[in-house]
């Protein structure tokens, strides 16, 4: 038995690190239909991002994906809950609105609904959320849908990092194991205050780094209704 990271991962023939964890039962536990955001701004803020389904949570999650050295890797995020059963399939429409097929059969899902159709429309409102979550080789570029409060954003006690991985086995599923803290030593805000960058000690290659920020804002004083980022960095770049 052997740890799933990137150094095991070239050691094993055929095995091919996945761009993007979903953390089990923090963003996902029965991801579902896949589809990207192809609306040039149709659905709001993640124009090229990709928006999945969460079937037994009754979610749709969201997952921007950059390339270091030639291959994918990024972060995911919780978007949408409160679905009345689980998302199974996902389209865009014409009019930029997302179409959510439902179901409950097979194994229960959230919600009260043995199936169903909803549509999801953007209200033209900007929400204040992650917009981007990009590795750098010291720390991580966070990108913001609206501007931030500087001083509480610029306060690196406003974050809390920590990495895990998982056991590469044969049997279904694993804990998070070897979680090491990751300690944000600096936070750069940006002149537009659309952006942060955090430096960080401790990042390790093949480990997903989960991020929290509660303690950050907007200038208008909303929080981050998701105030957690999971980036799954199987590369650091150079």
């Amino acid at each position: 038995m052997c740890l799933l990271c990137l150094s095991c991962a070239a050691a094993i023939p055929g095995l091919v690190p996945p761009a993007v964890w979903l953390p089990y039962g923090k963003v996902g536990q029965s991801p579902t239909g896949v589809v990207a955001d192809l609306t040039g701004g149709g659905f709001g803020p993640f124009a090229g991002q990709m928006f999945l389904g969460e079937f037994t949570l009754s979610q749709v999650n969201r997952v921007f994906l950059e390339q270091i050295g030639g291959e994918y890797q990024g972060a995911a995020f919780r978007f949408l809950d409160g679905f009345q059963c689980g998302p199974l399939s996902l389209a865009f429409l014409r009019d930029g609105s997302l179409l959510v097929g439902e179901t409950n059969r097979g194994w229960n899902s959230r919600g009260s609904r043995s199936y169903g159709l909803e549509r999801v429309r953007w209200t033209g409102i900007v929400p204040f959320a992650i917009r981007r979550m990009r590795a750098q080789p010291d720390g991580f570029l966070l990108e913001f849908t609206q501007p931030i409060e500087p001083a509480a954003a610029a306060n690196p006690a406003r974050y809390a990092m920590t990495s895990y991985t998982y056991l590469y086995h044969s049997k279904y599923g694993s804990p998070e194991i070897d979680p090491q803290p990751v300690a944000i030593v600096r936070a750069e805000v940006a002149a537009d205050a659309l952006s942060v960058r955090l430096t960080c000690a401790g990042l390790r290659e093949g480990y997903v780094h989960e991020l929290a920020l509660p303690g950050v804002w907007s200038q208008t004083g909303d929080s981050l209704e998701y105030p957690t980022a999971y980036y799954t960095l199987n590369r650091l770049p150079r």
